[in-house]
């Protein structure tokens, strides 16, 4: 286990990454299993070189919050960056 530990395993992992590439090259490594989101991996599943293990039992979801100036005050790319997280993460 790569990192996420918790109730889930008996056993305290035997490598630690703070990063998602760092996990994901430890996952390749054919070692290690760790959490990954899926528009991350996907790259790896297509390939044949990663699989979910189990996603319709061990999944989760993230909450994402993007604080900002009050929308007036937002310089134009800020706005149009605003407006794309929102409508890439509706739903």
């Amino acid at each position: 286990m790569a990192t996420g530990y918790g109730t889930l395993f008996a056993d305290p992992p035997a490598a630690t990454a703070y990063s998602m590439e760092g996990l994901a090259h430890l996952v390749l490594s054919g070692r290690f299993v760790s959490f990954l989101p899926r528009h991350y991996a996907a790259q790896w599943v297509d390939t044949g070189r990663m699989r979910a293990l189990r996603p319709d039992l061990v999944s989760f979801g993230v909450a994402l919050c993007a604080a900002h100036f009050p929308v007036p005050a937002l310089s134009e790319i800020a706005r149009v960056f605003r407006q794309h997280l929102i409508e890439a993460h509706r739903g």
